[in-house]
């Protein structure tokens, strides 16, 4: 906190390598907008820029540092390249909140948590490809209008959940590895997407996955094991073709969805089947159900599924 609250200050800067620790060097500096040079000795750079509202300059954070969470979190006006060093690991809230950027950011290839990173930077329409081991990327990309561009989530990821809730220009391919657990409200209120998303991991949370996806119109399979509670609700222009793996939850699955017209098949091993179709009134759309699913779970009551008769077309028992 050196120069915290610092009111007038302009003048370059070169952190010597005596220095390792910059956390909250600059904070709360609103007027701050000098070059900075870090040495290659610094490690923490938590907080180093935060509510420095017009700091606007290109910035290298050396291969030394470590925790660069919260770094330029609030700085308005930053618009200019950010290089993250490759050992950077801490990226959470890095660039939350910086409404204006939409500048060339290198993502470091150590980065692991990278938890709500550019959350509310609402004109950020791209970013380099993502570090190959991160691990939290909830919240990521929260909030950003403009971002578009194909986004490829590596085999380490495991909590995706909001990453790109209300990203309502998102209309690029993303694949999510083989060991995301959460993804719940991944595209939440995405309501321009409509590019192919594959998930590769089984045993995934999954509820309200693509909620108010209203374009979206895209061949899925959901993978075996998975939490698929309301996972395609209100996406009213669905109509490509849904696989459902074994052993799904597929409680509300299709709720609101009314422009269905593909057959579904659903597996003997489905956990729930409850509301499934809910709220829809599909009249061109056939369910195929397993006999004895059907006659031992629920009775030849069709109410529990579709809670309206006119959810559906027909339901074909196999």
């Amino acid at each position: 906190m050196m120069f915290s609250g610092l009111s007038d200050f302009n003048k370059p800067i070169n952190i010597p390598d005596s220095v390792n620790f910059c956390h909250h060097m600059f904070e709360t500096c609103p007027n701050f907008n000098s070059a900075v040079k870090m040495s290659n000795n610094v490690t923490n750079c938590y907080g180093m820029f935060q509510t420095c509202t017009n700091f606007n300059k290109p910035i290298t954070i050396p291969d030394s540092a470590r925790n660069c969470g919260y770094m330029f979190a609030q700085c308005h006006n930053l618009n200019s390249d950010v290089y993250i060093g490759n050992n950077v690991n801490f990226g959470a809230y890095m660039f939350n909140n910086c409404q204006n950027l939409n500048a060339n950011i290198y993502l470091g290839a150590g980065l692991v948590n990278c938890a709500s990173m550019f959350e509310r930077c609402m004109n950020l329409e791209e970013v380099s490809e993502l570090p190959p081991n991160i691990y939290n990327c909830s919240k990521m990309f929260y909030w950003d209008y403009n971002l578009n561009c194909p986004i490829n989530i590596g085999n380490n990821a495991y909590n995706c959940c909001n990453m790109f809730q209300t990203c309502i220009s998102l209309d690029s391919p993303v694949t999510i590895g083989t060991n995301a657990v959460d993804c719940s409200n991944m595209f939440r209120f995405a309501r321009g997407l409509n590019a192919p998303v594959t998930l590769l991991s089984e045993h995934a949370n999954c509820w309200y996955m693509f909620y108010n996806c209203f374009l979206f119109n895209q061949p899925f399979n959901i993978p075996n094991n998975c939490q698929a509670y309301h996972m395609f609700a209100n996406c009213n222009s669905l109509c490509a073709q849904i696989n459902i793996g074994e052993n799904c939850n597929c409680f509300g699955l299709f709720y609101g969805c009314n422009n269905m017209n593909m057959p579904i098949v659903i597996p003997e091993s489905t956990i729930d089947v409850t509301a499934m179709f809910s709220g829809c009134n599909n009249q061109h759309m056939s369910i195929l159900f397993p006999q004895n699913l059907f006659d031992t779970k629920y009775h030849s009551n069709t109410q529990k599924l579709m809670w309206h008769e006119n959810a559906v077309h027909e339901i074909v028992l196999y």
